[in-house]
């Protein structure tokens, strides 16, 4: 059972249910056709696929741009110009996606995606029909707003206090690879709050109970960085991959006692059998 005192429970074993659902997200998704359905939800996942395409051709548009000036006179040459492919990616995501907060409204324009799979995946594993209506996605949406703008707002804080506190002791190498772990996480956080959000968990509570699985939380958030930046598609797909691997984990951290629910008002039935 979870340790109440374990402040960021046990990051290990949570990295390892995070890779391990990982591993089986996409024969799931095969088995179970989980995208079926989603384009029934209209204009508003149609809005979704022009938001990914014009995030692809933006960063199609560096890849043009290197492959133009690409020079392989020797191995040494040809490396250099990776170096400066991946450099230019990484700016070119940083200002499309992290700089202004335009990965988590992307989240918000997914959340027709993120309802859908959460309670498709649910289903399944419980065996039993979930709330799906019109109704129960706007309360989802609501949500995800709410979510979104207190994770990136706390984003930006805990990031600035992380390259402020660097600074002072002279380890400004580190600012790089420890802001992009605080943007994995917060990333983590409001896709596994649909998990939470469909038993009726409190915004507050639930991200008690994500802090208190670290590790997935990181990993959720790995997978949606890497995925949201792939070319048209990363849009669709990184939202839809991360948000299966956080409800398969939770799912089996649920089972296993792992992460302690509160009862709600309106909280579906908890899981008996995986």
């Amino acid at each position: 059972m979870e340790d109440d005192a374990a402040y960021f429970g046990h990051p290990g074993r949570d990295i390892r249910i995070g890779i391990k659902a990982l591993r089986e997200a996409v024969p799931f998704i095969r088995k179970h056709r989980l995208w079926v359905g989603v384009l029934s939800y209209g204009w508003f996942s149609r809005f979704l696929l022009v938001v990914a395409f014009i995030a692809g051709l933006k960063f199609f548009s560096v890849l043009v741009q290197w492959a133009g000036g690409l020079k392989i006179d020797s191995p040494l040459a040809y490396g250099a110009s990776m170096l400066d492919l991946f450099s230019r990616m990484f700016k070119e995501g940083y200002h499309l996606f992290f700089l202004g907060g335009m990965k988590y409204g992307i989240l918000v324009l997914a959340e027709v995606l993120l309802f859908h799979v959460v309670r498709r995946t649910m289903e399944i594993l419980k065996g039993e029909k979930l709330d799906s209506s019109f109704k129960a996605f706007i309360q989802a949406q609501v949500r995800m707003v709410q979510v979104s703008l207190m994770a990136w707002v706390l984003e930006m804080l805990v990031t600035t206090l992380v390259s402020a506190g660097l600074g002072i002791m002279d380890a400004n190498w580190l600012k790089s690879p420890l802001s992009w772990v605080v943007q994995c996480y917060f990333l983590g956080y409001v896709v596994m709050d649909n998990y939470f959000e469909h038993y009726g968990v409190p915004v507050k509570q639930s991200a008690i109970l994500v802090r208190r699985a670290t590790g997935l939380a990181l990993v959720v958030g790995l997978v949606a960085y890497v995925l949201l930046g792939l070319p048209v598609i990363g849009a669709i797909l990184g939202p839809f991959i991360a948000c299966i691997v956080s409800t398969l984990a939770l799912f089996e951290m649920d089972v296993k006692n792992w992460i302690l629910i509160p009862p709600t008002t309106h909280s579906t039935k908890k899981p008996t059998t995986h």
